[in-house]
């Protein structure tokens, strides 16, 4: 949940998020503009008293992103560890990436 004042600012330095929701309408960045995703294609500041705005909390809505799985390198101080300890390390992030592809395929559902 961010501020107006806050998304003005995120506009500005090119970091704002791709859709927003504000009373309960959802816009999406469309060229340099918040466009809502209704048929109705109305521009946020068109739908908007600047006023009020800055009074109003604006939903930040994050598209659904893939959690990353583990991976094992030679780079995790593996090079200090016995090898039975680098062998449960391996199980372990094999079965974590196990859990990590189940909640992906859960959450695409």
């Amino acid at each position: 949940m961010i501020s107006y004042y806050e998304l003005l600012g995120m506009i500005k330095e090119g970091t704002n998020p791709e859709q927003v929701k504000i009373d309960n309408i959802v816009y999406e960045w469309n060229d340099n503009n918040y466009l809502s995703v209704d048929e109705a294609l109305d521009y946020l500041n068109a739908d908007i008293d600047e006023i009020k705005m800055f009074d109003k909390i604006i939903e930040i809505i994050e598209e659904d992103k893939n959690i990353e799985e583990i991976i094992i390198g030679e780079n995790t101080a593996t090079s200090y560890m016995t090898e039975q300890i680098r062998t449960d390390i391996n199980v372990l992030a094999d079965k974590i990436n196990e859990l990590i592809k189940e909640v992906n395929k859960l959450r695409k559902d």
